[in-house]
């Protein structure tokens, strides 16, 4: 079995979770956006959480829709990063954290097209390295 936790992936956007509870200004979501700043650190820590659930079932790799629920959360993360950063709710500069978003979507596709080709089989049989490195993509 794979330790999810060992995925480069999953690092990055634990981190950005935790920078988000830092960077965003509790007051201006709650006068603006009431409900906002929960909601986007609901979609943050929703990311490397569906990684780390489907990574911790038994199996060696992160099934696809634990997969595809971490992509969909990384989308709406950046939905309400966009509507937080217009409102002015971001402290400092609002670009690296766009970029880190960017960047954590691009590893999702690239773990889940390296998943997809992988060579399937039962005990024993294909390649049964577990999921992309940091070099490979993940």
């Amino acid at each position: 079995m794979t330790d999810i936790r060992a995925l480069q992936v999953w690092n990055k956007a634990q981190a950005l979770s935790l920078t988000l509870h830092h960077r965003l200004d509790a007051r201006t979501c709650a006068k603006y956006a009431p409900g906002l700043r929960a909601q986007l650190l609901r979609a943050a820590a929703s990311v490397p959480a569906s990684l780390l659930e489907g990574g911790g079932r038994g199996a060696d790799l992160v099934p696809a829709r634990h997969l595809a629920a971490a992509i969909a959360s990384a989308g709406e993360l950046e939905n309400h990063l966009l509507l937080a950063a217009h409102l002015g709710a971001v402290r400092g500069d609002p670009d690296d954290l766009f970029l880190e978003v960017a960047d954590i979507r691009a590893m999702l596709y690239a773990l889940r097209r390296a998943l997809e080709h992988r060579p399937r089989g039962g005990a024993g049989e294909g390649d049964r390295r577990g999921p992309p490195q940091m070099g490979e993509g993940a």
